[in-house]
């Protein structure tokens, strides 16, 4: 470790003294409140100094973890072991503004680029608004909501791999629910360009507005959560004995997604609890820290969920939350 901090150290970069911190703690950066320090820490603001930090924790072979929102995650007790890069902000530009194409860094948070898009009048993002996370984070994770995904409005993303810089245009990447290529290969995502068409501002903040409060009627807005737990099942359910004692089960066989959440709630689940996690009586495919949860806790009880569902449905829950 002694040459890594040889570089911590002596490098600037041209915007910010790339600062880093040992044994960080980092329950304060996830929408958890949970988990352990990382044994090295840096906030990056820039494209550049991401890519700084990733090319020389990788040149002297230091484990790194990108960590953006901090939300989707939960981070062990032990904490992370190696350099945690936190983004922190950074930049959204016009590339062609007859076309609505615009840049964004990865460390965007997705309620900045959803308030930029409603300024200028664009539309395709406003599910976003809410969502404690990144561009990046919703790249890598092809996020999306009611109905609509990040991969429909991604035109090319800017990466970084074995240290030289990638464009890869929207049909290159494996897109597919909560699923991109991101996650099957060692790629850093510094930016993204999207392209978003116009509409009228009364109109986009309508559908803004209208998405707030369904977050805030349905999900447990007060509470310290990582979003969604688990994905919903893309399958359907025959079993004449379950759709007769579930009849909702019927609306969702011909969608073939049945919400994971009404799986969680109908199992029993909802309201359970193991040490200070609960599942979220407002909604049960959330998983809340009530008081002072451990990583333990939120592992336990996703097992628990899983293995209850999966007995009295046959399903099994697939996590949405990564272990980090």
């Amino acid at each position: 470790m002694r040459q890594f901090f040889s570089w911590v150290s002596l490098s600037t970069l041209k915007l910010k003294i790339m600062k880093i911190r040992k044994n960080y703690p980092l329950f304060d950066e996830t929408t958890f409140k949970i988990g352990g320090p990382a044994e090295f820490f840096v906030e990056v603001f820039t494209r550049s100094q991401l890519e700084e930090a990733v090319v020389e924790a990788e040149k002297q072979n230091i484990k790194k973890t990108i960590l953006g929102g901090g939300s989707n995650v939960l981070i062990p007790s032990e904490g992370i072991k190696g350099l945690v890069i936190k983004l922190r902000d950074g930049q959204i530009e016009f590339l062609s503004p007859e076309d609505g194409l615009i840049r964004v860094d990865a460390g965007v948070s997705l309620p900045m680029l959803s308030s930029f898009c409603l300024q200028h009048g664009l539309t395709g993002i406003e599910w976003a608004m809410g969502v404690p996370g990144t561009l990046g984070g919703a790249v890598y994770g092809n996020a999306g909501a009611f109905g609509q995904w990040i991969s429909e409005i991604v035109q090319e993303v800017e990466v970084l791999k074995n240290g030289e810089r990638l464009v890869l245009e929207s049909d290159e990447i494996n897109f597919s629910y909560r699923q991109s290529t991101f996650k099957e290969e060692d790629l850093t995502i510094l930016s993204a360009s999207l392209e978003l068409p116009e509409d009228n501002f009364e109109k986009i903040k309508e559908r803004v507005d209208h998405y707030l409060l369904h977050r805030n009627n349905s999900h447990p807005m007060d509470k310290d959560s990582a979003g969604s737990v688990f994905k919903n099942p893309e399958t359907k359910i025959k079993t004449p004995d379950l759709i007769e004692k579930y009849p909702l089960l019927e609306e969702f066989n011909e969608k073939g997604v049945i919400p994971a959440g009404y799986l969680i709630e109908m199992s029993g689940m909802k309201g359970s609890k193991r040490g200070g996690a609960a599942v979220s009586n407002k909604h049960a495919n959330f998983i809340v820290n009530e008081n002072e949860a451990t990583s333990e806790d939120v592992k336990g009880l996703i097992e628990e969920v899983q293995e209850k569902v999966k007995r009295i449905f046959g399903i099994d829950l697939e996590r949405e939350i990564r272990y980090l």
